[in-house]
């Protein structure tokens, strides 16, 4: 019989896991000097299971940056009506993008189209995660208590305020699943900095500098300090490192960026807005944080995008609200329990192969009533069948409530979903007096009752006018 390996964290260690989990630097109680640093490991088999991709997560940056995006659905458009085209970016305007739709060259504003191409890029190196949503890709080469730098092959050198990074994704796992989950790790808030160990377990302190070798062999790391003491901590050990953030801290509200531009090295942009200036292009981030003047000219830069999603700026995310009602089959249960009302725990939603780390999931036979908002005279939607649902097919009906509360028998909307097809997009006119209420109900399998994984992926509403 094999002898199976075990971590310091209790997790048997495979073969790709060994490679690079050294049992001299497993922390222990026992081995560690520092009394001030406390070695925290998950308290439950399922926390540690969730952990389970930190072993695997140096694999990607031994690959040398040869990821390549996922394919699928990429390069199409995705209209308000719901209908797909297939579309090229021409180039930047000061009130939209224009790409070319067919034979003619088409300037979309924002709101004006859902999406064109995929947000689901493989990064090709660390990403720096902001409150915002955004991730740029590059390398943090310096830290104090107000600022970091980032060095990037698209951006260059960008100075990033402390306060608006919500983390480091030192080590980006090479799946999306598990990239999500990352990334969530880490934009979680928290009262103190943490390091996130590959061997499962985490260090909490205040993260100070990244220490940079004198002369070789010494390997570079960070400086972590805790009740007056202080660690050196190799960067090669670390998935990802989490930024403290006052209880008074609060990210921005995700669903309301005009833009989200997803770019070939990994970086996601949430844009407030852009500017072309002396043929370079310039953007300003919902954070507030400024994207200097690139190197690369604007023509060709936008040419490095992948993806992108526009969203109204008044747009209001019912997504983001206690719906009135949830019905006996809610959310989902178990690994797919929704976090806070928003995201799921066991990790991103995934539909026809792509990834998306916001959403919300229900089960079949569920029904959740919302409060229509009365300034609004659209509801956008996008929704799919998620690629774990033992469902092949389900119904989704959305029906309205007029004025007095009074339901009306035939639905608005309904479509069909099929698990591996990509999500269903569509925007609905709706009387903003006349409704007030809406009710989104997902039909139950007659083979496999509320067995049905559906993602819901975006439901705004949308004001009089946009």
């Amino acid at each position: 019989m094999p002898v199976r390996r075990f971590n310091e964290g209790g997790l048997p260690l495979s073969e790709q896991g060994r490679q690079h989990v050294d049992p001299r630097f497993a922390f222990t109680r026992r081995r560690f000097c520092y009394k001030a640093f406390q070695v925290n490991r998950p308290r439950s088999v399922g926390a540690l299971a969730s952990l389970l991709f930190a072993g695997f997560c140096l694999v990607t940056q031994a690959g040398g940056g040869q990821l390549l995006e996922q394919t699928g659905a990429d390069r199409q458009l995705q209209l308000n009506q719901g209908t797909r085209v297939p579309a090229s970016l021409v180039g930047w305007k000061p009130d939209g993008i224009e790409m070319k739709v067919g034979e003619s060259p088409t300037t979309f504003a924002v709101g004006g189209f859902i999406s064109w191409g995929s947000l689901t890029v493989l990064p090709r190196e660390s990403l720096l995660l902001l409150a915002d949503g955004s991730m740029l890709a590059g390398q943090v080469s310096f830290l104090d208590a107000d600022k970091l730098r980032l060095t990037s092959r698209l951006w260059g050198e960008v100075a990033v305020p402390r306060r608006i990074v919500s983390g480091w994704l030192v080590a980006p796992q090479a799946g999306g699943r598990g990239r999500a989950l990352q990334c969530d790790r880490l934009a979680e808030q928290r009262s103190q900095d943490r390091v996130w160990l590959v061997s499962g377990d985490w260090l909490d302190g205040d993260f100070q500098h990244i220490t940079s070798p004198e002369k070789p062999p010494q390997t570079v790391g960070v400086q972590l300090t805790k009740a007056g003491e202080t660690l050196q901590v190799p960067l090669g050990r670390i998935w990802g490192i989490s930024f403290g953030k006052p209880d008074e801290f609060k990210s921005s509200n995700r669903g309301s960026a005009p833009w989200t531009l997803a770019f070939e090295d990994g970086s996601l942009l949430r844009v407030r807005s852009w500017a072309v200036n002396n043929e370079r292009w310039e953007a300003e981030l919902m954070s507030g944080l400024e994207i200097p003047s690139t190197s690369i000219p604007a023509d060709q830069l936008i040419h490095r995008i992948r993806g992108i999603r526009t969203t109204p700026a008044t747009a209001i995310d019912l997504l983001e609200a206690t719906p009135l009602q949830e019905g006996q089959q809610g959310w989902l249960q178990a690994d797919w329990q929704s976090k806070g009302g928003r995201r799921p725990e066991g990790g991103a939603f995934q539909v026809s192969g792509e990834v998306f780390r916001l959403g919300r999931g229900v089960l079949g036979g569920s029904t959740l009533v919302y409060v229509h908002p009365q300034t609004a005279d659209a509801l956008r939607l996008r929704v799919g069948m998620d690629d774990s649902s033992p469902v092949e097919e389900i119904g989704i009906k959305i029906f309205i409530a007029d004025a007095s509360g009074k339901w009306q028998a035939q639905p608005i909307w309904e479509t069909k979903l099929v698990r591996g097809r990509p999500p269903v997009g569509q925007t609905l006119r709706i009387d903003a007096v006349e409704v007030s209420r809406i009710a989104i109900n997902t039909q139950a399998s007659e083979d496999l009752g509320p067995a049905a994984r559906v993602d819901w992926l975006e439901l705004l509403a949308i004001p009089n006018g946009d």
